[in-house]
């Protein structure tokens, strides 16, 4: 794994072309972001949101917080980025309250018990600490706050990609294991694709896109949410 200052660089030089390389390239690619995006969604049905206060770790462009705000939601950001924060203002505008540019994991600058829900996708990856940044934000979580959470998965096709990456793959038990004993009731967990995410890049037409899922399904029965290319958790503050 990179080092912080490398990893800046990298998003700041990435952010303009970051939203339509990782999410826009492909119809693969969109249904990648749909997948995670539905999983919020999904979950954030049964909680009436209207004026809560969230806290995205690693902001980005603002992609999942915008699900936040289109629920009425509150938006504090924090991101290593400036030039991908600057483009999640533009994105959210009146939902957000503030951007801080800093690394989560020199740990979280809001007081203890502020916020009702926290969200981390596609970060702890790039996060040597990233069972600090996970207590931060238990830290900041109201009782009963709600934390949804992304990593890319150590048990999946994705270890054969990452020998010269910025980033690293967690092992799903080790986090969930951490959760668990950092005060957090697990909720949900669910896994991501199968396949690796190169592969969504190359498909552009509805029929390959329909092959990808059939497949995604069946592999699914088999394995459940192991080897999956990425899990989702979302979890809540015990009581």
């Amino acid at each position: 794994m990179k080092s912080e200052n490398h990893i800046k660089l990298f998003f700041n030089k990435f952010s303009r072309k970051y939203d339509g390389y990782a999410f826009n390239y492909s119809l693969g690619l969109k249904f990648l972001d749909l997948l995670e995006k539905g999983f919020i969604v999904e979950n954030l049905e049964k909680n009436e949101m209207k004026n809560k206060k969230v806290l995205d770790v690693g902001i980005g462009t603002g992609r999942v917080s915008s699900i936040f705000a289109k629920n009425g939601c509150r938006i504090y950001g924090l991101d290593i980025s400036e030039d991908m924060s600057r483009k999640a203002e533009r994105k959210l505008r009146k939902s957000l309250v503030s951007i801080t540019i800093k690394d989560a994991q020199s740990g979280l600058p809001f007081s203890s018990n502020f916020f009702d829900l926290c969200v981390s996708f596609r970060v702890l990856k790039y996060m040597k600490n990233w069972k600090f940044v996970i207590s931060e934000m238990r830290r900041v979580l109201k009782p009963n706050g709600l934390i949804f959470i992304e990593f890319s998965n150590k048990k999946s096709l994705s270890i054969f990609g990452t020998r010269n990456a910025n980033y690293s793959l967690l092992d799903k038990n080790s986090v969930i294991n951490f959760l668990k004993n950092s005060d957090f009731n697990i909720l949900k967990i669910q896994g991501g694709s199968k396949l690796t995410f190169n592969l969504y890049r190359r498909i552009k037409t509805k029929k390959m896109l329909k092959f990808i899922k059939i497949l995604e399904n069946y592999l699914k029965k088999i394995f459940g949410n192991n080897y999956s290319r990425n899990i989702m958790i979302m979890a809540s503050v015990k009581k």
